[in-house]
């Protein structure tokens, strides 16, 4: 929103991407947790806690907190923002808790909700699998296909032992899971919505007169969505890793270190590192050191500059620090390669 009025999600993201820096400061200032990249118009925040539950009071301060700091970045930006908390989990369930969130800030009435203030939405069945769903789309909304294909088999085998007909109860419940996962995908912007791609998915469905059709139908679709996902989180780790890299390769001779690098990107740093291992199989330090070697080496064997201009230009204020890792990199100091080089 801004100044009262509704906006939609890209102009709201547009606006908070200007004040990235002023948000993200008072966000861990307020939060003590890592801040992630702006999605839309959401960001997510994780707060490390030292217990499994948090006690009434303190769940109290923390709103009242976030509450504040709210205030006070209406105040700086002109405009307005929710907060959702979710409950303490361990990381494996760390998914569970954003969902909680997402749904509190959406259903909450206040400026900030916690998901343990909230009534419980819906209650299930005695013996349904809530579990058994809940993991399904873990899986899908991480992009894992193939644990996704692996639970939806498992979820269709559970609906057959329960329901041996196929009834327009299961149809029904396969044409939920898949619409669900395929509403992550566009939220996501994994794929392009369109309002008549589903016209064909209800004849589909009634086709279907045993499990073994409604099987293969169920799981290509959920593993479908799930490698979307996977595909746009790939896109996203390359952009971000890319524009990291021309930033590097534009600064490399001065300081930059990694937290300069992300705050440049507008991501934490924690954030970049995890990327930067994943995406070029080298941690971030490594990869600026490597760059800034290779080009002392060039600079070495095509020039008659100084060690000392050398080692300025590479990004090294030290001369002593820079003989001794370039020798770590190289095996020989830059004079030995400088002189090695001649000889060959």
């Amino acid at each position: 929103m801004r100044k009262g009025e509704l906006t939609n999600t890209v102009g709201a993201g547009i606006r908070l991407q200007k004040h990235s820096m002023i948000f993200r400061e008072m966000l861990k200032e307020t939060m003590n947790g890592i801040v992630g990249s702006l999605m839309g118009n959401k960001v997510i925040v994780l707060v490390p806690c030292r217990e499994k539950e948090e006690s009434y009071n303190e769940r109290e301060v923390k709103i009242e907190n976030i509450r504040s700091m709210l205030r006070k970045m209406e105040q700086q930006m002109e405009m307005k923002f929710k907060a959702g908390i979710g409950s303490v989990v361990s990381w494996e369930e760390v998914s569970k808790s954003y969902r909680e969130a997402l749904d509190t800030a959406r259903q909450g009435v206040g400026k900030v909700n916690h998901a343990k203030d909230l009534p419980v939405s819906c209650v299930y069945e005695e013996g349904y699998p809530y579990d058994m769903e809940s993991g399904l789309f873990d899986a899908v909304h991480a992009g894992d296909a193939e644990l996704t294909e692996k639970r939806s088999t498992e979820f269709v085998m559970w609906m057959e032992k329960q329901f041996p007909e196929v009834t327009n109860n299961v149809r029904l419940k396969v044409m939920e899971f898949v619409l669900l996962a395929e509403k992550s995908v566009y939220e996501q912007g994994a794929m392009t919505y369109h309002f008549d791609v589903r016209a064909n998915y209800l004849d589909q469905l009634m086709s279907f007169q045993t499990y073994e059709g409604l099987e293969r139908w169920f799981v290509h679709k959920m593993t479908e969505a799930a490698g979307h996902i996977s595909m746009k989180q790939q896109e996203k780790t390359v952009n971000v890793v890319e524009k990291a890299k021309v930033y590097i390769a534009e600064h490399f001779s001065g300081e930059i270190s990694l937290e300069e690098t992300a705050k440049e990107l507008g991501i934490s740093s924690y954030y970049l590192s995890k990327l930067f291992k994943e995406s070029e199989n080298v941690n971030y330090i490594d990869y600026v050191n490597n760059l800034r070697i290779e080009y002392a080496k060039k600079q070495l064997m095509e020039t008659e500059k100084s060690i000392k201009e050398i080692c300025m230009e590479s990004g090294y204020g030290d001369p002593n620090y820079f003989s001794r890792i370039f020798k770590k990199w190289t095996g020989v100091t830059p004079t030995e390669y400088r002189e090695e080089g001649r000889y060959e």
